[in-house]
């Protein structure tokens, strides 16, 4: 069944488009949790995983992302978020492997930033909320950060920062669109797992 586009994609595409010129730069290590099955450095960072996947800022077949978080206590509540939401005990959501990814973008949308949600006219609140989006999944509808996402990725954003609904109040986020990293950009494993 398709999915139907989100009513105000077009208002947040334009939005986006002028808030371009207010992009920022990221240059950190971030961490992510991976499925031992899936250990290879492409693996980790070519977002292959976020294109095949439903995930709160991208529909499954859309764009190429890859999720990181700012510190490994975010990365590991991520990665539990969906057994707990299901009432499953955590040890279904593993086993997983933590790894560092150094992450280096100078065109990335801060949403971490009140002003900036502000321009583009959603709140904190409906960008954390867990059961807006998934409802919106179930139903066949894009959801409003789905929608930020997807527009972000068309108009050239190397990544996207956000505050975790998993690690609420401070945990942040950082989705990287790798097939949109510019000249002297940088998404590549710290820790590899193989050799």
């Amino acid at each position: 069944m398709p999915i139907t586009e989100h009513p105000e994609y077009a208002t947040i595409e334009s939005r986006l488009r002028a808030l371009l010129s207010d992009a920022v730069g990221i240059d950190e290590h971030v961490f992510r949790m991976v499925n031992p099955r899936f250990t290879r450095d492409a693996d980790i960072v070519g977002g292959k995983g976020g294109r095949v996947s439903v995930g709160r800022w991208n529909l499954r077949g859309s764009f190429h992302c890859t999720y990181t978080s700012r510190t490994p206590e975010t990365a590991l509540l991520e990665s539990l978020a969906r057994v707990r939401r299901e009432h499953l005990p955590d040890e279904k959501a593993l086993p997983k492997t933590l790894v560092c990814i150094a992450v280096r973008v100078s065109r990335a949308l801060d949403l971490t930033d009140g002003e900036v949600r502000q321009r583009l006219g959603v709140s904190k609140a409906r960008m954390t909320d867990e059961q807006q989006w998934r409802s919106d999944h179930y139903h066949n509808r894009e959801s409003i950060t789905q929608a930020i996402g997807r527009a972000a990725a068309t108009l050239g954003y190397e990544a996207l920062t956000s505050l975790s609904a998993a690690d609420k109040p401070h945990g942040v986020n950082v989705v990287v669109f790798p097939k949109n990293l510019l000249s002297g950009s940088l998404l590549e494993v710290v820790t590899p797992i193989c050799p």
